[in-house]
């Protein structure tokens, strides 16, 4: 049975019970669900519906003790994940602040570190070094205090990733590879195909294209297999880069390029539509295809949120700029 099934039956049975502790915990499954199908904006909903209709915090502490993890912490890692993929950016960052707080005021330890592990991966998304790496080393702390195995992994892999911005790359792709050894080793599943796509981020700024090259295959067919589409977008756009560093090959890069864009604005990912767009338009500058290039890219920024102000949008506009002149 899918998983999405699996969690309409939930939500049904909840529905009948009347409880309203059942109710957020099957949104949460539902919108979790949504979330690894590469539905950010079905996410989004279930989330903020859970929050606003189920949502009784004595209630998640109480069911806290039978799943294992406070759904209030688990529902806003969520839905900060969703916002920043639909260009919300300030908004997710807000909403995982509220999670860390809430996490920190409920003294749950294994949910403590869900939100941080989480959190990491935000600050990643957002190029936010300092905040990785300071996540990192709270969830590594927790971890060997609580014994949390796979958090620790997870902890060691942040590590890894905090560094990725400096001069310790080699250092990074080391704590890297070993977090996520860790990870596998412990059969998990959820999550690997979007730490190998970091894990190629590292071996490309160490010049390992073959390693990164593996590494993304390895990413692509384990999100086939587990119909996990939540990184897609960008695995698709880093076998791109790969292609144009490794092979100069520019056909397979704009190839490639096209295709995480319409992965990403399948799935209403502005996030991973304007980085791939950018790769585009650098490339078909290069080409002589300037005319190409400043529309693909105005067309993209245009249906950006307004309120949307990330690194790549700035990033993308001042590159129109150039295009334009």
């Amino acid at each position: 049975m899918l998983c999405t099934e699996l969690a309409d039956e939930m939500i049904t049975y909840a529905r009948y019970t009347a409880d309203s502790g059942m109710l957020m915990e099957a949104n949460v499954v539902l919108a979790v669900t949504k979330f690894f199908r590469g539905d950010f904006s079905g996410c989004r909903e279930d989330c903020e519906e859970a929050v606003s209709r189920y949502e009784d915090k004595e209630l998640c502490r109480t069911w806290s003790g039978r799943t294992g993890q406070n759904s209030a912490v688990v529902v806003r890692c969520y839905l900060s994940q969703s916002l920043w993929h639909l260009g919300y950016t300030a908004e997710a960052q807000h909403v995982n602040d509220e999670m860390l707080e809430l996490a920190r005021e409920i003294a749950h330890p294994f949910s403590l570190a869900h939100g941080l592990y989480f959190s990491a991966w935000l600050q990643y998304r957002c190029g936010s070094w300092k905040e990785v790496s300071e996540n990192a080393a709270e969830l590594t702390k927790i971890s060997v205090s609580q014994g949390f195995d796979m958090w620790r992994a997870t902890g060691t892999f942040f590590e890894g990733v905090g560094l990725l911005d400096g001069s310790e790359s080699e250092k990074a792709q080391e704590k890297i590879e070993h977090g996520l050894k860790s990870f596998q080793a412990l059969s998990a599943a959820l999550t690997i195909p979007a730490q190998l796509a970091v894990l190629a981020v590292a071996c490309m700024k160490n010049e390992r294209m073959a390693e990164a090259q593996e590494a993304l295959r390895l990413g692509l067919v384990l999100a086939d297999r587990n119909n996990d589409c939540s990184q897609k977008a960008e695995i698709q756009f880093l076998i791109g880069q790969v292609a144009l560093l490794k092979l100069k090959d520019n056909l397979t890069a704009e190839t490639r390029f096209r295709e995480a864009i319409e992965t990403a604005r399948q799935q209403g990912s502005r996030a991973f539509e304007l980085r791939s767009a950018i790769c585009l338009a650098e490339l078909l500058a290069r080409s002589e295809r300037v005319q190409e290039a400043y529309s693909m890219l105005s067309t993209i920024c245009g249906a950006c949120p307004a309120c949307c102000s990330t690194p790549d949008l700035v990033a993308a506009r001042m590159l129109l700029n150039d295009l334009a002149n």
